[in-house]
């Protein structure tokens, strides 16, 4: 059985741009059914999206998802199913997002596409816990 599956954590500024994110993830990722989702306030940022989509994944396409949208962070994390997990945080800033943070942890069958785009370290846990006020020990 497969355990494939995508979830996202988005602080964002307002609920407008948890839709554009909502939508743009459907868009470029088409999956059969609408992601089980959460809007709710977000004492920091507006606006927190929570997305769970079982079955899907994002394939590397995480960079055109978050395309557009002004502002805000996000946590992602995807279960490849034998392929191993990737953990990652983006920032967004004027419509341009940019990957803070990319941890993969394998499962035997290493995907050498997805371990290529690892970035960890001291520089990328501080950027990490920066962004989110918090320790960087634990990423360490």
């Amino acid at each position: 059985m497969s355990t494939y599956g995508l979830a996202i954590i988005a602080d964002l500024p307002d609920e407008p741009t948890a839709h554009q994110l909502l939508t743009q993830l459907t868009t470029t990722l088409t999956p059969d059914d609408d992601p089980d989702h959460a809007i709710t306030p977000h004492p920091d940022y507006g606006t927190r999206l929570i997305i769970n989509a079982p079955g899907l994944v994002a394939n590397h396409q995480e960079h055109d998802i978050f395309t557009g949208l002004a502002a805000g962070r996000a946590i992602v994390c995807e279960d490849g199913d034998e392929y191993g997990v990737t953990f990652s945080a983006w920032q967004f800033h004027n419509g341009t997002p940019t990957c803070i943070y990319n941890a993969y942890v394998d499962a035997g069958d290493r995907d050498p596409d997805t371990a290529a785009r690892t970035l960890t370290g001291t520089t990328a846990a501080t950027t990490l816990a920066t962004l989110y006020n918090t320790n960087p020990q634990p990423l360490l």
